[in-house]
Parts: structure tokens; C-alpha cells; sequence
């Protein structure tokens, strides 16, 4: 099977299955160091995700610890190459992410504090 190439380059039948999930993880990714890379425990080579929701932490209060100043940056497949990686800010939550094999997730903060985190839904 193609990978990393995006929908366009499967076969009908492999573009068909890239939308049916076996398996799904949700956890919390760890920002409160800043331009520290928290990485996906469930995203793996052997365990690729077929996609991903990143969103604000669900809290009791309802309010979200992630500031406007709070640059997340998100690094795909361990593609290091500053213009290989994906910046959003937390306004931009949630953020879903389809068409592309994910062997590994990795995400920064560039201002964390203590209670930063987020959210990661990912489907297999």
C-alpha cells in the first residue's frame, strides 16, 4: 500500500479502507515545557493513524488553559525539517487531520506553562 502520499495515490479499494477505522486512542499530550516535542504513545509505524483530532483538554470549568500566545507546532512522521512542520495556534481547535499515514505524532508549545495540555483523538 502507498504511504504518505495522500488520498489520490491510493487504489480505489485502498482509498475506500483508508476511511474504515479498527481502532481508536484517546490521551492527553504533556505542554507545559516549552518547545518541547510530547509524542503520541498510541501513533506508531506498527500502528499507523488514518487520522486525528487535536482539541482543548475537557475540563471540569469548561475554560482552557491554552492562551491565544500558545503557538502549537506538530511534527508528522519525524519529518524534522522546519518547513516539513505544521503550526497552529489554539484558536484554531479543534484540528482534524486526514489523508495521510501517521507513524508518528509529535507535539511543542511555544510558550507552555504547568497546566498546558491537549488532547489527541487518533483513529487506526
Amino acid at each position: 500500500m502507498a504511504t504518505n502520499y495522500g488520498l489520490q495515490e491510493f487504489s480505489t479499494q485502498e482509498s475506500v479502507n483508508f476511511g474504515a477505522y479498527k481502532d481508536w486512542n484517546w490521551e492527553i499530550l504533556d505542554l507545559s515545557t516549552d518547545e518541547t516535542d510530547d509524542t503520541s504513545t498510541y501513533i506508531t509505524a506498527d500502528n499507523p493513524a488514518k487520522k486525528i483530532v487535536l482539541y482543548v483538554e475537557p475540563t471540569v470549568t469548561g475554560v482552557s488553559s491554552l492562551d491565544v500566545n500558545d503557538l502549537l507546532t506538530m511534527t508528522l512522521n519525524g519529518k524534522t525539517d522546519a518547513h516539513k512542520k505544521i503550526k497552529i495556534d489554539p484558536n484554531d481547535l479543534p484540528f482534524t487531520l486526514v489523508g495521510i499515514q501517521l507513524t508518528s505524532f509529535a507535539i511543542q508549545s511555544k510558550t507552555g506553562e504547568s497546566s498546558d495540555s491537549i488532547a489527541l483523538l487518533s483513529f487506526h
